[in-house]
This record gives C-alpha cells, structure tokens and sequence, in this order.
C-alpha cells in the first residue's frame, strides 16, 4: 500500500477524508476535503500526477451525486445546477443551471438509462413541478419530457421501470388520481396506459410495479371499488386487468 496524494497538506492530523467515489475505467472521481477546509470533486488514475481537482463548485452537502456511468458522473449543485464530469480528461460541463429550471434529481427515484445513451430521470422546475426530464448528456439534450399534470402540480413520477423497450411508471394527473405510464423518452411517445381512478389522497398506500412476468408487467394498486390489488398489464389500456381477488 502507498500514499497516491498528500491533499489536504495543512491538516495532517484530520486528513482530506475522500469519499463517494465512482469508477469511470481506469480512473475515478470522488470528494475530497483540500487546503483551507475546502471540499471538492477530484479524479485519480492511481498516480500522483493523476490525482487533480477538477474545476467544479461543489461543495457537500450543498453537492452530491447522482448519477454514475462508465464514464461520467452527473452531480448537482444546491442552486440546482446539473453538472456533467467526464472523468477523462477531468472536465466538469454544466448541463442545466438553476436559473433556467430550478432543476434536482429525486433521490427517491433513481435515474434510469435509456437506449441511445441517454438517461430519464425525474426533476423539479417552477413551471412544471415534479416530473420526467430526459438528457443526452449535452445542455441542449437535457430538457422536460412531459407535463403530465399541466402546469406547476408535481406529477410524482415513481416506480420507474424498464421493461419491453419502454419505460414504465406511476405518475398523477391530478390530486389521488395516479395512472400507469409508458415513455421511450419523447413527449409523443409518452403515453397514458391506464387511470386507476381518482381517489383521494388519504386512501391506501402509493402503486408499486412490482416487476415483469410472461403474461405481463405486474402492479399493485389501490383503487376505490376493489381496494389494494394486483394487476396486470401488456402495455395498453386494453390489457390492463385485475388479477383474481385474493380476499
């Protein structure tokens, strides 16, 4: 074993304590406290002269981040701003500032990836409230998806599921009133597949999808006529059925 890099060199005692670090294939990027207490995202290929900080303000716990890839990382700021780190050569792109969309990744759901290289993931803007961005990685390839509950409501997408070429999840369209949907990631191709009904928002628990079996996608839903219940779906309003009653 052997010391890579002295980087807080000013407090010996207390260290530079590196953490949440990801793996980016022969390199890595993680946080790291530097001279005058100062914390930052750094990058390491394993060698002293390949230990840098790379030149992003972000400071825990006003940064984390959220997302992981082969060979980048997304991080986000306080203010909201979505930074892009390539962990080759060690650059830091800003993908969405907080001025134009007061946009943050919702740790409750996790991004998911997409075919093409691109990443679906659920954000908050003041016009928009709570719903489905999707980025390419560029500033201009991370936008909204879909409205789905116009206007400034939070439409909550949850249970993100990848399933037939399609991702599937749960979102409302107005208050209690949560429906099955379906995304390839643009606003044509983001349809409804099923309303479970209005209910309000006190009644059962949230929908789950509860994952993929040969005769579909399974979920399990709270509805005013039969209460919590299984059901399964194909994809379509038409082959969205209850299973059998348990009780």
């Amino acid at each position: 074993a052997r010391l890579v890099k002295d980087i807080n060199t000013e407090t010996v005692a207390r260290g530079s304590f590196p953490q949440w670090f990801s793996n980016h294939g022969g390199s890595a990027t993680f946080f790291a406290r530097g001279d005058q207490g100062r914390y930052g995202v750094w990058r390491t290929d394993g060698t002293e002269e390949g230990t840098a900080r790379i030149p992003l303000k972000c400071d825990p716990p006003g940064c984390r981040r959220v997302w992981s890839g082969a060979s980048k990382a997304l991080y986000q700021t306080v203010a909201g701003d979505l930074w892009l780190l390539a962990a080759t050569p060690g650059t830091a792109t800003l993908l969405l500032a907080g001025s134009r969309a007061v946009a943050a990744f919702d740790s409750e759901v996790p991004p998911t990836a997409l075919a093409g290289g691109k990443l679906l993931f659920v954000a908050n803007s003041s016009a928009a409230g709570r719903e489905l961005w999707i980025t390419d990685f560029t500033p201009n390839g991370t936008r909204l998806v879909k409205d789905l509950w116009p206007g400034a409501a939070d439409s909550l997408p949850t249970e993100m599921t990848w399933w037939q070429g399609r991702l599937y999840f749960f979102a409302l369209r107005s208050a209690g009133d949560w429906a099955l949907w379906k995304s390839d990631g643009t606003p044509s191709g983001t349809r409804l597949v099923f309303d479970f009904n209005p209910r309000s928002p006190d009644e059962g628990p949230d929908p789950q999808i509860l994952g993929a079996t040969a005769g579909g996608l399974v979920v399990n839903v709270w509805t005013p006529s039969r209460g919590l219940e299984l059901w399964v779906t194909r994809g379509t309003g038409e082959t969205t059925k209850p299973l059998p009653e348990i009780v």
